[in-house]
């Protein structure tokens, strides 16, 4: 919950997960984001949908059932294209709980994880006249594998592959573009223990980059209804959304929540299988009669930038109406997916450590530690300066009393498994349970300068470690590396301190000084009686309007700034005067 404007923020992170190229007949694409188990769904955004008629070849033998386990691609289920001059979306529910285990894939990073059940489609694309582009995604409540292979029945090559759970992804997908011909996609598991329902979409497209589809898109006040399942996919045909006055294309969803019995806890996330691009999320409750938009919940600009999801949004919402605005700024993607998953037990028990009273420990006696926790089910219940935005946090408790001196504490907010856009703060409390204000916010985050970190030296005293949310809404998971070691205070200002007092959200110390200002350095590692010498000679670069050129003197008397101190324009306290 910064008090700046909120901002994207891409972790760029570099990830390999093709198990091969897709030869000369298909063209493999990066992806990557997220582990959770896939369900089905049945919704569609943009335009028609063509109904799958899913039929077993005549010479393939019986229907798969119950008493007859399902083997290969003699059993492939047609996928069948109902048009070969406009983009068409297919559909297969299926299940691998009674499949044997027939396709294993020759590609070398998907050749060790094809070793559980295998159910085939037949995907006939023959009867088009130039290659089309294929985006195929499947949903599954299992560790799926989704492979595309070519070839007559019982010569089949591997072309692709992917397996999203291998990197904690959003669901398995493959995109291609494709000559005419048959092809086959493979839903397999990654081990003889993965097996269970599924959901495979398919999307066909002969015309990239035109839309052939009717535009439809919605609005806040008549949204497209979203069914509300536990997990889906909406395939999105982004050129079809029409371009609002500023140049963004806009999608409107609708989620009837009316009927829940508690709290549910969305995740929704935005990603494309080609190049990165700037998509936003924003949840806002349901219109009131006039149309208009209702409060605004949450917004997303941020993703963990693990190859494809380009924004992510997690909320906690009470029965009701919502609508989620989707944003497009810039080219539109041809493959892209808005994915959906509605929780509704993860938040059943409440909050967790969302205030100093119950906050969780922090134990002093262990030099490295990292703490696992989750802000979606908490409220916002912390504001000061630097947390002014409506965002969900989470307390530690950092009991310092019982050391024999300075102990020098780095908190680092790690990118695995980090899913929002979060700032830290540390409170320095007379007594357990009592919250007072902030002294201390990293800023980092506002600044671009990646996930927040506190790096200061502490005197035997309690604090308080706060994360919290950077934009409106922003809660999710997080780790927090915490190490703990003696510390001794500097008797000038290091390049350290300087960066330490700069990042500081809680006070702009580098121009106005402050109480906060006086505690902050402090915790910034410099040993007291070096500032109190520095106020004492200089009371005006102590005062409120901070003026730096009546510092210059009483720097040199007192020793403020280390040998090895640049002072510059862009320094804080080692400011030009």
């Amino acid at each position: 919950m910064n008090r700046n404007s909120q901002r994207s923020w891409p972790l760029l992170m570099a990830s390999a997960r093709r198990g091969g190229a897709a030869l000369a007949l298909g063209t493999a694409l990066l992806s990557g984001c997220r582990e959770t188990a896939r369900g089905t769904s049945s919704s569609t955004p943009l335009g028609d949908v063509a109904e799958v008629t899913e039929r077993t070849p005549a010479d393939a033998g019986p229907v798969a059932t119950a008493s007859a386990p399902r083997a290969g691609c003699a059993l492939a289920e047609r996928l069948v294209v109902p048009t070969t001059q406009a983009r068409s979306v297919l559909r297969a529910r299926g299940s691998s709980a009674l499949a044997l285990d027939s396709s294993h894939s020759e590609l070398a990073g998907c050749r060790d994880i094809t070793a559980g059940p295998d159910v085939w489609y037949a995907l006939d694309l023959s009867g088009f006249e130039a290659a089309v582009e294929l985006h195929a995604v499947v949903d599954a409540n299992f560790d799926a594998v989704l492979e595309l292979r070519r070839g007559a029945c019982g010569d089949t090559a591997s072309l692709d592959c992917d397996r999203a759970r291998g990197i904690a992804s959003t669901p398995s997908s493959i995109a291609a573009s494709l000559e005419p011909g048959t092809y086959w996609l493979v839903v397999d598991g990654a081990d003889a223990t993965s097996r269970g329902d599924f959901e495979l979409q398919v999307e066909v497209d002969p015309t990239p980059r035109l839309c052939s589809d009717t535009p439809a898109s919605g609005t806040c006040a008549a949204p497209l209804p979203v069914e509300p399942l536990e997990r889906q996919t909406l395939l999105l045909d982004e050129t079809c959304l029409p371009r609002a006055e500023d140049e963004h294309a806009n999608a409107w969803y609708g989620l009837d929540l009316q009927s829940e019995t508690g709290p549910v806890l969305l995740q929704a996330a935005a990603w494309t299988l080609s190049e990165p691009a700037f998509q936003e999320l924003r949840l806002y409750e349901a219109p009131s009669v006039d149309g208009e938009c209702g409060s605004e919940l949450s917004v997303a600009q941020f993703s963990r930038g693990l190859g494809r999801s380009n924004a992510e949004l997690t909320a906690l919402l009470s029965p009701g109406r919502y609508a989620l605005q989707l944003s497009l700024i810039g080219e539109a993607q041809r493959r892209a997916a808005l994915e959906l998953s509605l929780d509704r037990d993860t938040c059943r028990a409440g909050p967790l450590a969302n205030h100093c009273e119950d906050a969780l420990s922090i134990d002093p006696s262990l030099p490295s530690q990292v703490l696992a926790g989750n802000t979606a089910c908490n409220a916002n219940r912390f504001v000061s300066r630097c947390a002014q935005i409506d965002a969900p946090e989470q307390f530690y408790r950092l009991d310092l009393r019982s050391a024999p001196g300075p102990v020098r504490a780095r908190v680092t907010t790690l990118v695995d498994g980090l899913g929002f856009s979060p700032i830290l703060a540390l409170l320095a409390a007379d007594s357990d349970g009592a919250c007072p204000d902030a002294l201390y916010c990293d800023d980092s985050l506002a600044n671009f300068e990646g996930p927040p970190h506190l790096d200061l030296s502490l005197d035997p005293e309690l604090y308080y470690v706060v994360i919290d949310g950077e934009e409106p809404g922003a809660r999710g998971t997080y780790r927090l590396l915490v190490e703990l070691e003696p510390a001794e205070k500097s008797p000038c200002v290091d390049a350290r301190i300087d960066r330490c007092m700069y990042a500081n959200g809680q006070a702009d110390c580098c121009l106005e000084w402050s109480p906060v200002c006086a505690a902050a350095v402090t915790l910034c590692g410099l040993a007291a009686p070096t500032q109190e010498c520095l106020c004492a000679a200089a009371p005006a670069c102590c005062a409120p309007e901070r003026d730096a050129s009546a510092c210059r003197d009483a720097r040199a008397a007192c020793n403020y700034l280390c040998p090895e101190s640049v002072a510059s324009e862009n320094a804080c306290l080692a400011r030009l005067p």
